[in-house]
Order: structure tokens, then C-alpha cells, then sequence
């Protein structure tokens, strides 16, 4: 049953605000620009936004084409967090343009935007449409196998200022020996004070030692970037296991610096530092990031086939599919000497497959397997990292065993 515009528009209301209206009602106290009227800035000429002017409009129709394709995702998980990520990357980007919009260059930017929007909405029509690629791609991004969501599942793992000093006395690599941490930190502040006001006086009568400024600029100086326990046992198992679909594996679980340069000198510490922070965002761009045990759980169970989802079928097809194999009421010859070429959206996507219950588990164990969960593990007084490919592959040693016996 089709649905009428004035009742589509609670659904984009309880979605959130198209990019188009953020841009033009941002403060009550900001000038409009009636939607007819040009703007020109050097050599560069744009249409200003209004409720009713094209880029408005276009605007409106790539935010709800967008939000009714999540609506057909077969996920649950994907319609929710895909719609979300897009109203959130409008609303940032909306503050943007409105931010400069009195800069030259801010046409150019809009268009890129709205090509990027495109880009977005026409990958979930083919993943709505079967593509096994395009639907691969979009559970990646919302299970965190990359995009931001991989970001903010590592954020728990990553150092904090409290942790640092722990991470710093765990790891036996750098040579870092303390006693006592509290006797340490006492002498390590006495010492700086001393050598500051040994400074200050060597100053005053002309001579500074060379040891304590030394002594203060490496107290004063950050720490270089090292891997907690939590990301050190997760790199471990993720290089020990080396999964065949994802990204590589960390190659070095610690930094590979020579002891000399090229001219067989002590190698600088500005150049250690560099090879050090190079290491760690390497690292940081190859793990896989663990996901919640509950989030885990449910994939599990929807890669072995128990309590699926339903795969949501389309209420109507859209125009573009409709129109496919028909070059927009013309036959091919006529289409070419009309139009001089053949418009590629109306052929059909040579991809595109029926999504089925068993299509989409095939899709939930491949993404399982390349998703980790972590524990702490009280007997051993360690984490333990367990792979979804590693439970996959004992559930199929399992039946393979009870076929056997029976």
C-alpha cells in the first residue's frame, strides 16, 4: 500500500531533520537568503539555500531516499545505525556549511557533500537489491570491522592518563625498572625540584648544567605511545590466528627501531620517536576491534541460524528498477540517437541476488568470524580473546563427530 507524502512525514520527523532544513532554519536570528537569489563571490557563483529553492529540494529527496533504504535493510542492526550515522554526518556537515557560508569555496564543498550523499544512498539500493558486496560492506560498517564504530569500540582499549603508568611498569621490553612506584614518584619529583632550582641558580651566576636540563626536558617530555594488556593480547591472538577475510595482521607487536643510523651513530631520539608513533597507528589500522558479549551472542546465533530475523521484503520498486531494460520508454537505438548514450542506471545490476534466510546467514558467519569478544580470565590473571571463526569451527567439529558416532 502506498503511502502519501503528508503521511511520510512523522517517519522523517521521528528520524530526525534533513540536511536541507538544518542549513536553512539554523538561528531565528540568521539572515535568509530568499531561494531565488544568486550569490557571487570572485569567480565562483552558487544558488543560495532557501526552503524552496532545487539544492534544497535535492537535498531533501537524497536524505529520505537514504533513511527509506535503511527501512529495508534485512539487518535490524544495520537500519538503526545507518540512519543514525547519516542524520549525524548531516547535522555535523550542516553546521559546517552554515558556518561558511560566506566563503567562496563553500559551493564546491556542498557539491561534494551531496555527491557523497549519493554515493551512500545508491550503495543501500544495491544492497536492497541483493548485491553481496554492497550488503557486506554496510554490515562491516555497523558490527565495526571498519568506519567510525571501529574507532569507538578500541576507545575502551586505548591508554589513559591513569592507566599509563601501569602499562609503562607491565612492559618488561623498554627496560623500565622500579622498586616502589610511590618511593619512585617522591624521588622523581625531589629530583626535578632540585635540578630546576640548581638551574635557576647556575643561571643567575651564569652556568647551567647540562644535567639538569637534561633531566627536566625528559621528565617534562611525553611518554612514547605503547600497547595496554587489552590491546597487546588482542593483537597477539588476531597475528596468531591469521584470518583469511579480513585485514592483515600487526605484524610487530613492538616497535622494530636499529640501534644505529645510517651513519652508524646512536640513532636520534626525534627519529626513534617518529618510528615509535608510526608503529603504533600502524597497529592501531590492523586490529580488530572487539565487539559487546551481548552483540556477540546474537551474532552468533544468527550465523548458525537460530532465532533470525525476518528479511523485510520492499512494499514497491522503486522508479529506476521499474524502468530497467526499458532506456526510459525508448528502445535502445532510439535512446542512443536521442540521447547520444545509453543512461547506465537502467540496466539491471549484474550483482544483484535474492535475499534469502540463507544468503544472509552466510553474510552474519562471515562478519562473525572475523569478530572477537574479550574476557578476563581470573586462573591465568589475563585477557582471553575468543574468535568468532574459532566457534564457528568447533560447532562444525562437534557435528561432525556426533554424525560419526551416530
Amino acid at each position: 500500500m502506498l503511502q502519501s507524502a503528508p503521511a511520510r512525514r512523522p517517519l522523517l520527523r521521528r528520524y530526525g531533520v534533513s540536511l536541507a532544513w538544518c542549513i536553512t532554519t539554523r538561528t531565528k536570528s540568521s539572515i535568509r537568503t530568499p531561494p531565488s537569489v544568486v550569490v557571487k563571490h570572485k569567480d565562483h557563483t552558487h544558488i543560495a539555500y532557501g526552503r524552496d529553492s532545487n539544492r534544497a529540494a535535492n537535498t531533501r529527496s537524497i536524505v529520505r531516499g537514504f533513511l527509506r533504504e535503511c527501512t529495508y535493510l534485512p539487518d535490524p542492526n544495520a537500519r538503526l545505525y545507518m540512519s543514525q550515522y547519516f542524520l549525524s554526518r548531516c547535522r555535523r556537515a550542516s553546521f559546517t556549511i552554515w558556518r561558511g557560508r560566506d566563503k567562496p569555496e563553500i559551493g564546491a564543498r556542498v557539491e561534494r557533500l551531496l555527491k557523497q550523499a549519493r554515493q551512500m544512498r545508491n550503495g543501500l539500493q544495491r544492497a536492497n537489491e541483493g548485491d553481496r558486496a554492497a550488503l557486506l560492506r554496510c554490515l562491516e560498517w555497523t558490527y565495526g570491522r571498519r568506519g567510525r564504530r571501529r574507532h569507538v569500540l578500541l576507545e575502551p582499549l586505548m591508554p589513559t592518563e591513569g592507566r599509563q603508568d601501569i602499562i609503562q611498569l607491565m612492559s618488561k621490553d623498554q627496560g623500565i625498572e622500579q622498586e616502589n612506584d610511590i618511593e619512585s614518584e617522591e624521588e622523581s619529583i625531589d629530583s626535578e625540584q632540585e635540578d630546576i632550582e640548581a638551574g635557576h641558580v647556575a643561571e643567575n651566576a651564569g652556568e647551567i648544567t647540562e644535567q639538569a636540563l637534561d633531566r627536566v626536558v625528559s621528565t617534562t617530555a611525553k611518554p612514547l605511545p605503547s600497547l595496554t594488556p587489552e590491546l597487546h593480547a588482542l593483537a597477539a591472538s588476531q597475528k596468531a590466528l591469521n584470518l583469511p577475510n579480513s585485514k592483515k595482521a600487526p605484524k610487530h607487536l613492538q616497535p622494530v627501531i636499529p640501534e644505529l643510523n645510517a651513519r652508524l651513530l646512536p640513532m636520534p631520539k626525534k627519529r626513534v620517536k617518529n618510528l615509535t608513533h608510526q608503529w603504533y597507528a600502524k597497529v592501531l589500522d590492523r586490529i580488530l576491534a572487539p565487539l559487546p558479549v551481548r552483540e556477540w551472542e546474537q551474532l552468533r546465533g544468527w550465523a548458525l541460524g537460530v532465532d533470525m530475523p525476518r528479511v523485510k521484503e520492499r512494499r514497491r520498486s522503486s522508479e529506476v528498477m521499474a524502468n530497467r531494460g526499458h532506456f526510459g520508454g525508448h528502445t535502445a537505438l532510439e535512446a542512443i540517437v536521442v540521447k547520444g548514450q545509453l543512461d547506465p542506471k537502467y540496466f539491471p545490476n549484474e550483482n544483484a541476488h535474492k535475499i534469502t534466510p540463507r544468503f544472509m546467514q552466510r553474510l552474519w558467519a562471515q562478519i562473525f568470524s572475523d569478530c572477537p569478544v574479550m574476557d578476563w580470565d581470573d586462573a591465568k590473571k589475563k585477557w582471553g580473546v575468543r574468535w568468532g571463526i574459532q566457534e564457528l569451527q568447533s560447532l562444525k567439529r562437534q557435528d561432525s563427530s556426533q554424525g560419526r558416532v551416530t
